[in-house]
């Protein structure tokens, strides 16, 4: 007997997720989180698919390559970042946007002397202790990009909320308050100095509605998924985008007691 086992991705559902998305945030921009393989869904036929998102957000140099290889020429921002003077190279061969999140990374920029457009994105670490300078860094950060001789050079700034999923904890808050004070700190928060913001993930776009910035970054709700622990998708207006498919190998039958597998971690209850 051959096994049949496949995965069947609803490109109509991965659109209609989108659009779900643009309700939640009027007036923002989507930047579609496509990163690990578009969380399994397939990299190039998600984003084929996500034709309408405003940019796509990838993790590695790699996948972002890999894009731009389909012919994908939709804005593409590299989450991690660029870490050589090769890697910066690439992205600047291929127009892409990337987060800068530690000195180093200043530093490269400092070094470089071509005369391409960069859109960096600076990450501030509110709270979610991975990526970012420290708010009372941010501004120090932000001083040193603008003064770098890069010809055209356009800065916006984002975070990462750590708990937006868990609607009473404190946490959503607090980041949502530094993230504020670093920006007027740094004397771009509001008027002609404001940056460009990106705050809200799929969890702050269903449940912090003044938490999301100018970009939204939506990664599982686009795939169908909730955030939230005890609520489904469908509450929320999105469809499941993949279905498995497979055959069933043999069935069994068990006595009530016995149990099935390592550890008995499943028992018959009749």
């Amino acid at each position: 007997m051959k096994r049949l086992l496949r995965a069947l991705i609803d490109a109509q559902a991965l659109r209609h997720n989108l659009g779900t998305m643009r309700a939640y945030a009027p007036g923002a921009k989507v930047m579609a989180v496509i990163k690990a393989n578009a969380y399994g869904h397939g990299l190039v036929s998600t984003a084929r698919a996500l034709a309408d998102a405003d940019a796509f957000a990838v993790a590695r140099l790699e996948e972002g390559l890999a894009l731009r290889g389909a012919g994908v020429r939709t804005p593409i921002v590299l989450l991690e970042g660029i870490f050589d003077k090769e890697q910066l190279a690439e992205a600047a061969q291929h127009q892409f946007e990337f987060v800068v999140h530690d000195p180093l990374q200043i530093k490269l920029l400092e070094a470089h002397r071509g005369p391409e457009r960069f859109v960096v994105w600076i990450k501030v670490d509110t709270g979610m202790n991975r990526l970012g300078f420290r708010p009372e860094a941010f501004a120090d950060a932000l001083a040193k990009l603008r003064a770098l001789t890069v010809p055209a050079l356009e800065l916006r700034v984002m975070t990462h909320l750590a708990r937006a999923d868990e609607l009473e904890e404190p946490m959503t808050a607090t980041q949502l308050a530094r993230f504020k004070s670093a920006l007027a700190d740094a004397g771009v928060a509001e008027g002609p100095q404001r940056l460009v913001t990106s705050i809200g993930s799929s969890a702050a776009i269903l449940s912090w509605p003044h938490a999301l910035g100018d970009w939204i970054r939506p990664g599982l709700a686009l795939y169908g998924a909730s955030p939230f622990a005890n609520e489904n998708a469908y509450s929320h207006g999105l469809k499941p985008v993949m279905t498995l498919e497979t055959t069933v190998l043999t069935v069994r039958s068990v006595k009530k007691g016995e149990t099935v597998g390592y550890a008995g971690t499943w028992k018959a209850g009749r």
